[in-house]
């Protein structure tokens, strides 16, 4: 069974955080072991914020393999009147998220992993 909460996660609320989710741009997502401080894993991103476009951009190698692939994003109303709440949509399940697990070799929603 997969424990999600040691898995490596994507989430939504960092990215926004390092103001991904504003513009178009690029930047690096890094990991660190909690006991040690030491670098676990990066993860390229590369974000294209537009009018007609709300798409992310993953870059990372895994077990040696280069792997890329983009996620969509979708942004809904808040319910408060204050701004849009993002989310990301799987590129497996399609189903939204606000966070993504490192799951094999892809970041996806908890419920792509067939034992979820």
């Amino acid at each position: 069974m997969q424990h999600f909460d040691e898995c490596t996660t994507l989430q939504l609320s960092y990215l926004k955080k390092i103001g991904l989710l504003n513009y178009s741009m690029s930047s690096s997502v890094f990991w660190t072991y909690t006991n040690t401080g030491e670098h676990a894993a990066s993860i390229g991103v590369r974000s294209e914020i537009t009018e007609h476009s709300k798409t992310l951009y993953l870059k990372y190698t895994s077990n040696g393999e280069p792997i890329e692939y983009a996620v969509k994003l979708r942004s809904v109303e808040s319910n408060l009147g204050n701004g849009v709440v993002w989310y990301f949509e799987c590129p497996v399940t399609g189903l939204l998220c606000r966070n993504l697990y490192l799951i094999g070799r892809y970041f996806l929603h908890r419920k792509a992993h067939k034992h979820a």
